[in-house]
Parts: structure tokens; C-alpha cells; sequence
């Protein structure tokens, strides 16, 4: 089963790529965007292309940034793609993507959504050794 992970921006979404088999995510794209639409349509495309059956969504479970446009991003990506949504928390993934890609912000997002996604597939194993 293969997993795109998100880390959601107010005009920038990093995407990570994982699969259960491997139990691992990698980095894969930063989505630029002036309007939702427009993002949905290229998680659609990635969707598609990468044969995605399930959807890990990072929300900040505190935060200064307004959540309204966060939530109306996760209900079109629900009323759009008909892929069972995570929801998993992304505190302080940023901060983690710094420290392991260094000064450069290039890659930031896409690597914060890998941490979002690699902590859900290691939930996923634990739950499974259980």
C-alpha cells in the first residue's frame, strides 16, 4: 500500500512519499499554490501517478496559524479524492526538517511532510507488532 504524506501551508504544501511494504517515506515535491483547487488538482495528479491508496494529513495540534483554510484544505481533499485521510499530528516536524536538511529551506516542506509520514507508517509497525 502506498501513503502521500502533507504538510500543509498557507501557500505551499511538501509531500513525502511511503509504502507499507517498505515501512519508510521519502521526500518527493513541494506544491505551489495561489488557491486550493489548484493544489488538490496536483495531489490528484501525484495521486494517480504513484498508485496512492491512503492520504496522512500533518495538523498542528497548537498553533498560531489560523486553521479555517487548514480545514477547508482537508475537506476538499476529502470531497475530491476518494482515498481513506489521516489525520496525525505535525508538531514540531518543521523544526526537525531544519535540523536535518540544515540552512537550506529549499526542501523544507517536503521533508517535514516525510517526518509526518514516516511517523505514521512507524505507528502503523508498532501497531502491528502488537
Amino acid at each position: 500500500m502506498n501513503f502521500l504524506g502533507l504538510d500543509w501551508g498557507k501557500s505551499k504544501i511538501g509531500c513525502a512519499i511511503g509504502s507499507d511494504e517498505t515501512m519508510t517515506a521519502v521526500p518527493f515535491e513541494i506544491i505551489q499554490f495561489q488557491d486550493i483547487a489548484t493544489a488538490i488538482l496536483r495531489i490528484k495528479k501525484i495521486v494517480l501517478e504513484n498508485n496512492i491508496n491512503e492520504l496522512v494529513v500533518g495538523v498542528p495540534t497548537k498553533t498560531k496559524m489560523p486553521t479555517k483554510s487548514l480545514d477547508i484544505f482537508i475537506e476538499s481533499l476529502k470531497k475530491e479524492i476518494a482515498l481513506p485521510l489521516h489525520i496525525v499530528d505535525e508538531r514540531v516536524t518543521t523544526k526537525l526538517a531544519r535540523e536535518l536538511i540544515g540552512k537550506s529551506k529549499k526542501y523544507e516542506d517536503s521533508v517535514a511532510a516525510m517526518i509526518i509520514l514516516q511517523n505514521f507508517l512507524d505507528s502503523k509497525r508498532l501497531c502491528l507488532r502488537q
